[in-house]
């Protein structure tokens, strides 16, 4: 189990907050948990209800993030999931689900809580969720891929919980009782009924995978939600708060859910990374920056020429200049790299058996008055010298006097 600093939590959402902090008046997704009556309020994500038939889900928030998640893996880490999916999506029910044959219905371990100084109270749902990890862990060893997937769809459950203020949040802390938990849940559970419902647009990716364990995501999610970890928004104001119609709350809930996406991404990635399962993959790193070393955002990088068998490949450079594309065929690229305000550049690369290949591209700005953006400014001129010499001729042969 790796160590947790809050450090490092404030460095991974400040990674996300400008992505997020852009999207105003999204509409948020709820989560309906399964409370007894006779429980303290201990609810989760919601699940769609409980799933009769496992090939045929009852679609809720907790399958959306777990979905979500994959979207951000190589596909060679995330493979064994995928061919499994029912069963790592069903399995999103269980720690709620006491009525299933394999149900869990541990419903008193969905919660982490810190005093109010940051001291860590009760760590009960990293301790679930890091157990998930490890069974997961062996079946994935023991290349038992249905059970390895259904094991992380468990482990995924616990690490989500976090995400909602109300689990953060009890009679025996420093915050106090909740009153808004079933309310938020339920109207982020109206947006994630599918894989593309609303809020699907609104996720952004930090542009980095972290090797995480499952105690370490849930803490740190745990604690963001708790303090704001680069804000000052934490869970008594949630719930003080709770207003759908404030931009300033529904961005809070957006940075939550979409932090707990990434923080499930990170642990299935460490998942694959600490099996010991091998696959030759093919990897292309594009870096794209200027003159001086600045990196270059929002470039677009598109291949002209690939192997046989390769599709054509296309990408944006992220907030790091960079454009990562897995599971490549083996051979040689050409790839375009262009963007406003810079001149179009050409680059080969070149991909072999354990290879990655790691090329850097370095865009010419264009900065000369009366240049056109994608041609060089010598090349304006030129046109516009040839341009005049025809006019030129043009006259010359009209006027009957020369």
């Amino acid at each position: 189990m790796g160590s947790w600093t809050v450090n490092e939590g404030r460095e991974k959402k400040s990674s996300l907050r400008g992505g997020v902090a852009s999207l105003k008046g999204c509409v948020w997704i709820p989560l309906i948990l399964m409370l007894s009556l006779n429980m303290p309020r201990a609810l989760a994500w919601g699940n769609g209800g409980y799933s009769e038939d496992p090939s045929n889900l009852d679609y809720g928030t907790h399958d959306w993030i777990a979905e979500h998640a994959l979207d951000w893996l190589p596909g060679h880490e995330k493979e064994y999931i995928e061919e499994n999916l029912a069963v790592y999506l069903y399995a999103t029910e269980l720690p709620d689900n006491n009525q299933a044959a394999d149900g869990i219905g541990d419903t008193r371990n969905h919660h982490v809580y810190f005093y109010s100084n940051g001291d860590l109270q009760d760590d009960v749902a990293a301790v679930r969720a890091q157990e998930e990890y490890e069974l997961a862990l062996g079946f994935l060893m023991d290349r038992d891929y249905v059970n390895a997937a259904k094991h992380a769809g468990i482990m995924v459950h616990y690490i989500a919980d976090m995400a909602v203020f109300g689990h953060v949040m009890g009679s025996d802390t420093d915050w106090g009782s909740e009153e808004h938990h079933s309310s938020y849940e339920g109207y982020v559970g109206r947006r994630t009924e599918s894989y593309d419902d609303d809020w699907s647009d609104y996720l952004v990716y930090d542009e980095a995978l972290e090797l995480m364990d499952a105690y370490e995501a849930c803490i740190g999610l745990a604690t963001d939600t708790t303090f704001d970890l680069v804000g000052e928004l934490d869970c008594a104001w949630m719930d003080l708060n709770y207003d759908w119609s404030d931009p300033e709350f529904k961005e809070r809930s957006v940075e939550s859910i979409n932090l707990a996406v990434n923080y499930v991404a990170d642990v299935i990635h460490t998942l694959y990374m600490n099996s010991g399962v091998t696959v030759q993959v093919y990897i292309i790193k594009i870096s794209v920056e200027q003159e001086d070393g600045d990196i270059v955002e929002g470039a677009m990088v598109t291949s002209t020429s690939q192997p046989p068998g390769q599709p054509p490949l296309d990408g944006t450079t992220g907030p790091g200049g960079l454009v990562t594309f897995y599971d490549v065929v083996e051979g040689g690229y050409v790839f375009r790299i262009n963007k406003s305000g810079y001149a179009e550049e050409v680059a080969p690369a070149t991909v072999t058996t354990g290879y990655v290949a790691e090329i850097t591209i370095t865009l010419q700005e264009e900065t000369t008055p009366g240049g056109i953006p994608g041609f060089p400014v010598q090349s304006v001129l030129l046109g516009l010298m040839i341009a005049a010499f025809l006019l030129r001729m043009i006259k010359l042969r009209k006027d009957p006097r020369n």
